[in-house]
């Protein structure tokens, strides 16, 4: 799942990434984890490294939708 946005000349790029790891270091169950890529719009190099979101506990998402409106609340965090 992915998607990218224009945003006051810049280029918000946000795909959906599957994320495995708990607290304990084992797989037993799958989230999932927005990652975030600005760009300046008309280029290719990023602005930033890409930035991480997940959950406000810091654990990922359980859905794919989640961690996709995640990374696009980002695009509109100064209001």
């Amino acid at each position: 799942m992915s998607g990218r946005f224009l945003y006051h000349g810049f280029i918000i790029d946000v795909r959906v990434q599957t994320d495995w790891r708990t607290e304990s270091g084992l797989a037993d169950r799958e989230g999932y984890i927005a990652i975030v890529k600005i760009l300046q719009a008309g280029s290719r190099v990023e602005l930033f490294p890409p930035l991480r979101f997940g959950n406000t506990e810091g654990r990922p998402f359980s859905r794919k939708a989640c961690a996709m409106m995640a990374g696009y609340k980002c695009r509109t965090a100064d209001g």
